[in-house]
């Protein structure tokens, strides 16, 4: 078995997700956290694997663990952020303030 430094596969997963090989990176930083389940930028990796793969619910919660380990961390709050905006795009309005004031106002129309 060939010994490789945590930089350098770090390195090399970034490579793959630069090739968009999203669940080749996904694996490669599950393989790590199972020897090192509190290396947090393994998990960042993931998070990044996971939201460009479209598994944007996995990565919210990989991305939270992450700013519960790092509350500054940058590529978890823009991550979190994505999906936040995508989530927002996708579904309608109805749970914000303007869509109750839209039913508030069907009903007095009544």
């Amino acid at each position: 078995m060939a010994t490789i430094n945590l930089r350098d596969y770090h390195h090399r997963i970034d490579a793959l997700l630069d090739r968009e090989d999203f669940e080749q990176a996904a694996a490669h930083c599950r393989h790590i956290l199972q020897h090192l389940p509190k290396n947090v930028a393994t998990y960042t990796l993931l998070g990044q694997a996971l939201l460009h793969g479209n598994q944007n619910d996995a990565a919210a919660v990989i991305f939270q663990r992450v700013l519960g380990a790092n509350p500054v961390d940058q590529v978890a709050h823009i991550g979190l952020s994505e999906i936040y905006e995508k989530k927002a795009t996708s579904t309608p309005r109805s749970g914000t303030w303007s869509g109750f004031l839209i039913r508030t106002h069907a009903i007095r129309m009544c």
